[in-house]
C-alpha cells in the first residue's frame, strides 16, 4: 500500500521517477546508509531517515535503528515515508514486511519479563517468551509501535491487558500487585507488621514491610533504690519512671543465667554481671576496701581489706597500744602535762618524768612533792586527795592525778593495753 494513485501518463511518469528513486536508494545502500524509524508513527511531520555511514545517529529520544531490509522495502515502494512523514501506512508495511515475509503463519510472542525486549513476530517462541493472544497483540502493534521497535513496557503490558479484560489488583504499593491488571478490583492489600508478638502488629497487614518493632529489656536506674524491682521486658513507650533501656545482648544473657534479675529483683548481684557484660571498667566496687576504686562499675573480685594497727590499708604498724593512734615505734616519750616545768610539746607517750617546780606547796602536799611525785596536778592537792598521791608515791607510780579511774594504772587519762602491761609487771609482787 503506497500513498498516491495515479493514472495515465502521470502513471508512467511517476514509475519512472519511482524507478530512477528506487535506483537512488540502492545506490545509498551500496554506499552503506542507515536507516531510523520514527519510535511514534502517531508524532507529525518525522519521516524515515537515511543516515550515511560515519554520520552521527538522530535523536534516540524520536528515533529507532529500523530492519534494514524492510526499511529499504518502504523507501523504495513509499517514497512518501520518506521524505514527508512516516505514518500509519509506513507502519502497516514495515510491519508485513517484517513479521510476514520469512514467516507466513508466525506469530505474536511476548517477553516474560517487562522491558526485557520488545513484542515479536516469529514462526516459534523465542527464548524466554510466550505465546501471546494474537488479536490483543495486534491491537497494542498496531497502536503503538514503540511495543514492537524498542521493547513491551508496562504501557504496553497495561494495553495489551486492558484488551484481555484482566481486573485486579493496579497499585504498585500493594501486597498483591497484578502487574497484568488493567482495571482495579478494589482488593488491595498493603504492607505492615504481621507478627502478632510484634509491638507493631498490624492485623490488617497483607504482607511484612520489615517494620516490626519487639518488646525491649529495661532495668531500673538505682538498684539500691529498687528493692523487688526486677528488670522488665516492655514495648518502647511503656517503661515505667526510673528505668532505662539496657542493651539487650547482655539483658538476655542475665536472662538466661539467673532468671532471679528478670523475675524477682535487680539487685547488687544482678548490676555488677551486667555491668561486666557491657564493657563497664573493672575494679574493686567496695568503698569499704581499701583499693576502692570509684571508677570501676565491674567488681573484678581485686579488693583488699588489710589494715595495721593504726587502721590503715597496706600500712606497717604493728602495734599502738596506747591508742594514740600513733604507732608504737613513732611514739616521742617524754612530758605531755602542760602545767608541769619540763612540759615537751613533742612528747606523745607520758614517761612520768614531769616535775612541777611551780607549785605552790603547802603543809598539805609537802611531803608529796618532796617525795618526787612527778605529775601531782598542783595546786590541786588538797587534805582531801592527799591520801591518794601519798598512796600513789608509795607504789611508785609517776603520774597520778586525782584518781577518778582506778584502771588507768599509768594515769595517762586511758585505759588500755599499756595500762595491762603496766598490771602485768607488778604481778605478783609484793606490797610491803
Amino acid at each position: 500500500m503506497i500513498h498516491l494513485t495515479l493514472g495515465g501518463s502521470a502513471k508512467c511518469c511517476f514509475t519512472s521517477i519511482l524507478l530512477s528513486l528506487s535506483l537512488l536508494i540502492s545506490a545509498n545502500a551500496i554506499s552503506q546508509v542507515t536507516y531510523y524509524i520514527p519510535n511514534d508513527f502517531a508524532a507529525p511531520d518525522l519521516p524515515m531517515l537515511l543516515i550515511p555511514d560515519g554520520d552521527p545517529a538522530p535523536d534516540l529520544s524520536l528515533y529507532v535503528l529500523a530492519d534494514q531490509t524492510c526499511a529499504a522495502q518502504i523507501a523504495a515502494n513509499d517514497p512518501f515515508c520518506v521524505n514527508t512523514d512516516w505514518d500509519e501506512i509506513c507502519q502497516d508495511g514495515y510491519n508485513d514486511c517484517l513479521y510476514n515475509a520469512g514467516c507466513p503463519n508466525g506469530q505474536w510472542y511476548l517477553p516474560n519479563n517487562l522491558n526485557d525486549g520488545p513484542i515479536v513476530f516469529a514462526c516459534s517462541a523465542p527464548a524466554d517468551y510466550f505465546l501471546a493472544d494474537q488479536t490483543c497483540a495486534q491491537q497494542v502493534v498496531n497502536d503503538d509501535p514503540f511495543c514492537v521497535n524498542n521493547f513491551w513496557d508496562n504501557i504496553c503490558s497495561s494495553a495489551y491487558n486492558c484488551c484481555l479484560g484482566i481486573n485486579g489488583c493496579t497499585d504498585f504499593s500493594a501486597c498483591n500487585f497484578d502487574p497484568n491488571a488493567c482495571q482495579d478490583n478494589t482488593l488491595c492489600v498493603y504492607p505492615g507488621c504481621n507478627d502478632a508478638t510484634a509491638c507493631n502488629f498490624d492485623p490488617a497487614a497483607g504482607c511484612d514491610d520489615g517494620s516490626c518493632t519487639y518488646p525491649q529489656y529495661y532495668i531500673p536506674v538505682d538498684f539500691s533504690t529498687s528493692f523487688n524491682e526486677p528488670m522488665i521486658l516492655v514495648c518502647a513507650g511503656n517503661e515505667p519512671a526510673n528505668y532505662v533501656l539496657a542493651d539487650q545482648g547482655c539483658a538476655q544473657a542475665q536472662v538466661d543465667n539467673d532468671p532471679f534479675c528478670l523475675d524477682t529483683d535487680w539487685d547488687a548481684i544482678c548490676v555488677n554481671v551486667y555491668n561486666c557484660c557491657a564493657g563497664a571498667a573493672p575494679g574493686c566496687t567496695d568503698e569499704f576496701a581499701c583499693n576502692f576504686d570509684p571508677a570501676a562499675g565491674c567488681d573484678d573480685g581485686s579488693c583488699t581489706y588489710e589494715v595495721d594497727a593504726l587502721g590503715i590499708c597496706d600500712g606497717d604498724c604493728l602495734s599502738d597500744y596506747n591508742g594514740n593512734g600513733i604507732c608504737d615505734d613513732d611514739d616521742i616519750v617524754g612530758c605531755t602535762y602542760e602545767e608541769a616545768s619540763n612540759f615537751n610539746a613533742n612528747a606523745t607517750l607520758d614517761d612520768g618524768s614531769c616535775v612541777y617546780e611551780d607549785c605552790d606547796i603547802t603543809s598539805d602536799n609537802q611531803d608529796a612533792y618532796d617525795a618526787g611525785v612527778a605529775s601531782v596536778e598542783c595546786p590541786d592537792i588538797t587534805s582531801d586527795n592527799q591520801a591518794v598521791y601519798d598512796g600513789a608515791f608509795a607504789d611508785g607510780v609517776a603520774s597520778v592525778p586525782e584518781n577518778i579511774c582506778p584502771s588507768d594504772l599509768n594515769i595517762d587519762g586511758v585505759v588500755n593495753a599499756t595500762d595491762l602491761l603496766e598490771f602485768l609487771g607488778s604481778f605478783g609482787a609484793s606490797c610491803e
